[in-house]
């Protein structure tokens, strides 16, 4: 049986980024066969100090998903392409 995220999970999940600190969010894209779900960080400009601080922010709200879903029982697997989208495993 395929392991489904709801809309619980998505709340708690984003309460536990923002007691961490971290200014990310988690959204869910439910497509046919299987939930995809992204991180949107929250830059709107793009200099070398905010790339670098996106990239520390992206690798600690990683940290913390695989945390949350190891708690639950579940594998995250990020895309290769940049780790923003990430599914359950």
């Amino acid at each position: 049986m395929p392991k489904v995220v709801n809309f619980f999970d998505l709340i708690h999940l984003n309460e536990r980024l923002e007691q961490q600190g971290l200014l990310s969010k988690i959204h869910l894209r439910d497509t046919c066969g299987k939930q995809t779900l992204w991180i949107e960080l929250p830059s709107d400009e793009k200099t070398d100090e905010r790339e670098k601080i996106d990239g520390q922010e992206l690798e600690k709200t990683k940290e913390q998903i695989e945390a949350f879903f190891a708690i639950k029982g579940m594998t995250v697997e990020f895309d290769l392409t940049g780790g923003k989208n990430f599914w359950i495993v």
